[in-house]
């Protein structure tokens, strides 16, 4: 068994691209983390699980948040063809949550007829607890999961695993609502993507749909990720701020 503590060699069985070995890998003991942005050079992500008035007690680094207010009002939307960008936004180790909210109006015929995201570097992602992995090359999200998705509406929730009569709810819900997609670094190996809606107006308004996605990244080598967002069949689409919080040093 693994004992942090002493120093010892494993043998560690890799599968990557269709290929499997098997390496040895030799447990320094005396190492010590020396984190820069959270990050060590053994490539340990601190958990940061001590922080004390935001700082982390492990690592030294500092959680800041950075607020950007957007005034971007999307119509006329043409799926996969109108994009809205977030110039410069990376989601990084260090860079490891960035929070955008927005508004929606959609008829709401289909579950997809929402806003869609999108990272660049291989998965589209919808908010009805589905998506897929770019055909001939992904760098994320090939055998992505749904950890949850449910809605509540006053004391009562409903479960996506009741099929139908949860996605009547859905769309009811999605018609006029706002949004959270909250994009997280948290693993070494996956990005977990968070979805928020709340009702604005009808028999729903005020229930919550809260849906999370766990992505694997399939690129050991890639150090970043982008996003940008579009819609399908909705009316209008507004995004009002993102927000990134950063771990630094």
């Amino acid at each position: 068994a693994y004992d942090p503590d002493a120093d010892d060699t494993y043998a560690v069985t890799l599968t990557y691209g269709g290929k499997t070995t098997t390496v040895n890998v030799t447990v320094d003991s005396s190492h010590k983390h020396n984190y820069v942005d959270g990050v060590c050079e053994c490539g340990t992500i601190c958990a940061h699980t001590n922080v004390v008035e935001g700082a982390c007690a492990e690592c030294g680094a500092i959680w800041t948040t950075t607020s950007v207010n957007q005034t971007y009002q999307g119509s006329e939307i043409i799926a996969f063809e109108t994009w809205h960008e977030f110039e410069g936004v990376k989601l990084t180790r260090a860079n490891s949550k960035i929070v955008v909210t927005g508004t929606q109006l959609t008829s709401a015929v289909e579950n997809y007829h929402t806003v869609l995201w999108e990272f660049k570097e291989g998965f589209t992602g919808r908010l009805d607890a589905y998506g897929w992995p770019f055909q001939g090359g992904s760098s994320v999200g090939a055998g992505y999961s749904v950890l949850e998705a449910k809605i509540q509406n006053g004391d009562a929730v409903y479960s996506y695993s009741e099929g139908d009569s949860f996605w009547g709810y859905f769309k009811e819900l999605i018609k006029d609502s706002d949004f959270t997609i909250t994009f997280e670094w948290k693993e070494e190996s996956a990005i977990n993507v968070t979805v928020e809606l709340i009702a604005n107006s009808g028999t729903l308004s005020g229930a919550a749909y809260t849906c999370v996605y766990s992505l694997p990244i399939t690129n050991a080598g890639i150090s970043e990720f982008t996003f940008h967002l579009t819609a399908e069949n909705v009316n209008s689409f507004t995004v009002t701020d993102y927000s990134m919080y950063t771990w630094t040093d």
